[in-house]
């Protein structure tokens, strides 16, 4: 007979490997746990997106005045994850805004997307930054296929 299990899978901020934690059902009894998500919603088109930041678990037995509330060590990890959503949300929605060609008003193709490391205030985020091709309709005099950054214009390299 098998006994049911629970896996949980996350990333450490730092780390570039997922971290595992199996957890049996047994284990779970009488525990309380917390789901934190968060949630974006694009002003056009109404598409709203959810992520997971993060599972907390007490087990109401072992109450103690240091054990009421977020450690400080899951406050940084709830917090890392929900910067991480954040900001790479923000910049999804700048790029969509600047792909589109301000002489036609087509959407320009994205060439290739690369890795950028942005120090905010509450930690290093690393997030995907896409660079776009010139539209078509410009005249780039021989150039062939000429592409830019748009958040190179907002200070992000």
């Amino acid at each position: 007979m098998s006994v049911p299990t629970n896996t949980r899978e996350w990333k450490e901020p730092g780390r570039r490997t997922l971290r595992r934690e199996t957890i049996l059902a047994s284990d779970l009894q009488g525990a309380a746990s917390w789901n934190g998500r968060s949630g974006s919603k694009r002003e056009l088109g109404g598409e709203v997106t959810t992520h997971e930041i993060g599972v907390l678990r007490r087990d109401p037995s072992d109450l103690t005045s240091s054990s009421v509330g977020l450690s400080l060590s899951e406050s940084k990890v709830l917090l890392t994850e929900l910067q991480q959503r954040v900001v790479q949300t923000q910049i999804d929605e700048y790029v969509v805004c600047a792909r589109v060609c301000t002489d036609c008003m087509r959407l320009r193709r994205l060439r290739d997307q690369r890795t950028r490391t942005l120090q905010t205030l509450f930690g290093t985020v690393r997030v995907a930054a896409p660079r776009v091709r010139l539209c078509s309709c410009l005249d780039t005099h021989g150039m062939g296929d000429l592409s830019f950054s748009p958040l190179s214009s907002v200070g992000i390299r």
